[in-house]
């Protein structure tokens, strides 16, 4: 990610960099079931990903 050249490249390596390192910290500090109940339609990424696999084809 950092490597791409992309604008904002380096915040989003950091911001995943944080995620895998820390993950106990951010995600321990969130509900899901909590958060569906606000929104019953939210997916873990892997479903949402499997849902929307093709839009990544050839990227």
């Amino acid at each position: 990610m950092r490597s791409s050249g992309a604008p904002g490249a380096d915040d989003l390596a950091n911001m995943f960099f944080y995620y895998a390192e820390h993950e106990s910290v951010f995600a321990g500090a969130r509900d899901p079931e909590a958060v569906r109940r606000l929104n019953p339609r939210l997916q873990d990424f892997a479903t949402w990903l499997a849902e929307h696999h093709d839009a990544f084809k050839g990227l």
